[in-house]
């Protein structure tokens, strides 16, 4: 069983149902997933009904249960697949796609897929609800991933990840005006003690983080940026640029309130990836189309603005 926490913080949501909030606003589960798989609910550590309405400043703790493998099946999902090798398979996940499954999701990830797609994925691996994921991206976050086909590519790739050899590049739009062209961030991360499923900098205590940007396109009060994190702390990217008042457009957990996109889903992506494969001595570059959102939200922005 685990524990998650959402933190009410916009009097917009005042009166809502707790399971609607967690559902819909913040997007963890479906409504039935949290029926079935609920085990407490509570708000300011009061146990409460799914039905129970919210007012700003509610700490929600949910108690869920983790999925059993016998309810994480292959699932023939349309998988968009960038290389792949006997050895790996690097995938374009789209956006609204779960990694793996998890407390209150496990149907639709990733990993059922290509548990579907690569046959006998499970066996090949100790850790059968994540087989064969050595890295992740946020749901909404779309873009290049590569996973394993078995335990010894798995610990080849990780320890390149771990160590900092791979280079990763996102593109993302955002709110606000960069003081630079270009720039580095350099500040821990740390849990938000307000909201634990948020996370803050920190001057004095969290992990070491670092992240180098470089503005592409600027647009009144928006600007396109080329983003690429050193290290690949949780929600990183997001963080640091919320940091230095540029937020991810469409960001629900770190965005502003009332963005002039308010239908705008995630505006990050997973640009490129370069990593060394197994038998080889160089890096190869993967690299995702981007989306059709970016082209679409820019026009949009472009047109607001002249």
């Amino acid at each position: 069983m685990t524990k998650h926490e959402f933190y009410v913080n916009d009097s917009a949501h005042t009166g809502m149902r707790a399971d609607r909030f967690i559902a819909e606003v913040m997007g963890f589960c479906t409504r039935s997933q949290l029926k079935s798989l609920t085990r407490e609910l509570a708000i300011n550590d009061v146990p409460v009904k799914p039905s129970h309405h919210l007012k700003t400043g509610d700490l929600i703790t949910l108690a869920m249960e983790e999925p059993s493998m016998e309810h994480i099946l292959p699932e023939p999902l349309p998988l968009s697949i960038l290389y792949e090798d006997e050895n790996v398979v690097v995938i374009d996940k789209p956006q609204g796609m779960t990694v793996h499954p998890g407390a209150g999701k496990n149907s639709g990830t990733l990993v059922q897929g290509l548990m579907y797609h690569v046959r006998g994925l499970t066996e090949n691996f100790e850790d059968s609800v994540r087989p064969g994921i050595v890295h992740r991206l946020d749901m909404d976050t779309s873009g290049v991933i590569i996973t394993a086909k078995n335990a010894r590519t798995h610990d080849f790739l990780a320890k390149q990840f771990s160590g900092r050899k791979t280079r990763k590049k996102y593109i993302a739009l955002v709110m606000g005006r960069p003081a630079e062209k270009k720039g580095t961030i350099a500040e821990n991360i740390t849990r938000d003690p307000k909201n634990r499923k948020r996370f803050t900098v920190s001057a004095v205590s969290g992990k070491p983080a670092k992240t180098n940007y470089r503005v592409l396109r600027q647009f009144k009060g928006y600007a396109l940026l080329s983003v690429e994190p050193v290290t690949g702390r949780t929600h990183q990217i997001r963080v640091h640029l919320l940091s230095r008042g540029m937020p991810v457009v469409g960001d629900r957990v770190y965005g502003r309130k009332k963005p002039l996109l308010p239908e705008a889903g995630l505006m990050l992506h997973a640009l490129s990836l370069a990593v060394t494969l197994p038998g080889e001595t160089s890096q190869r570059v993967f690299r995702s189309p981007l989306p059709l959102r970016f082209y679409t939200y820019a026009g949009r922005i472009k047109s607001m603005c002249l």
